[in-house]
Parts: structure tokens; C-alpha cells; sequence
């Protein structure tokens, strides 16, 4: 059993650039973050066919605390998109050049007592020509490695919520 948790009982779990913080229930027992390899955790977004997500623009942000010290740890790590293919749902990896980071803030934050944090997912979101995703639902998970079974992290958030300010998606996005 983990004493500490990066992932607080109420997970900042995704904000997408015109969206609210949308919270989800941290799965009982659970700390991808502090478990699994960062080399190896994915994140999967379904998002509506309306809906594309702009390249280069994911990114990982996970706050710590030391309730004894007080010390905080802020970082943000960049994701890779590594499979998207004929439909499927977005996968992210966190990027190459970032992971002996997150390594890091995990060692450090498993020699403390007594951890608080939260993490949240950011993602720029487009809209692409002519689709219309307004009914549809969006939807993120979190898998400690290929094979794993996903944890979910936010469950059919309705696109509506997202606010009409999302521009066009970039040719290739």
C-alpha cells in the first residue's frame, strides 16, 4: 500500500484551452504516478471526430507537496502523440526528453510521508472543417503501460462544455 499520493481524491484530469478544470474520482488504490515508469504511462483522449486536438500542444502538468516540509514540486512535461491511426483515439506518451524528469519528482515524492498533489492534462483543442461535435462526448484514460488496463480518468464530459471559442484545427491536425 502507497502512504503518500501524487493523485488526489478529486483528479484535475483534463482542461482542453477553453474548458474549466473537470474533476474525476482517483481510482481506489491507485498511483500510476508513482508506479509506473514514465517511459511507459499513456494517456488516451476520445475525443468527438468533430473535435481534433493541435500537435505539439499536449502537455502534463503534476504539482506535489510535502505536507511535513512544505516542499512543492511543479513540472510540466510534454506529451507525444504515438498512435492515432485510421480512427483510433489519440494516445500521448510523456516525450522522450522529459521522462528522466518525471523520474525525478516520483523519487523524491515517494521519500516523503505525507504527499498531496494533483496533475491535469492540457490539450489544445480545433474543431475541423464541417464537423459539428456539440452532442458528442469526450472521455480520458490513463494506462501505466502498453497492455495495462486503462484507468479512466474523466467519463463522457459532454464537447458542449468546452464553450464555442475553440477555432479551426491547422491543416494537420
Amino acid at each position: 500500500m502507497i502512504r503518500n499520493s501524487l493523485l488526489p481524491a478529486l483528479l484535475s484530469a483534463l482542461m482542453l484551452t477553453t474548458s474549466p478544470t473537470l474533476l474525476a474520482a482517483k481510482p481506489a488504490g491507485q498511483d500510476p504516478l508513482l508506479q509506473a515508469d514514465p517511459a511507459t504511462l499513456e494517456f488516451i483522449l476520445t475525443v468527438p471526430r468533430g473535435i481534433g486536438l493541435v500537435a505539439g500542444k499536449t502537455v502534463l502538468a503534476v504539482s506535489a507537496t510535502d505536507s511535513v516540509s512544505g516542499t512543492v514540486l511543479n513540472e510540466v512535461f510534454v506529451l507525444d502523440l504515438i498512435e492515432a491511426q485510421n480512427g483510433a483515439h489519440p494516445v500521448y506518451r510523456i516525450a522522450r526528453q522529459d521522462v528522466a524528469r518525471l523520474r525525478a519528482l516520483q523519487d523524491e515524492a515517494a521519500r516523503w510521508s505525507a504527499a498531496k498533489g494533483s496533475v491535469s492534462l492540457s490539450a489544445a483543442a480545433c474543431t475541423r472543417s464541417g464537423a459539428s461535435a456539440r452532442d458528442d462526448k469526450i472521455s480520458v484514460s490513463l494506462r501505466p503501460s502498453a497492455g495495462d488496463t486503462p484507468v479512466t480518468l474523466v467519463r463522457d464530459l459532454p464537447a458542449d462544455r468546452l464553450g464555442g471559442a475553440i477555432g479551426p484545427c491547422p491543416a494537420k491536425s
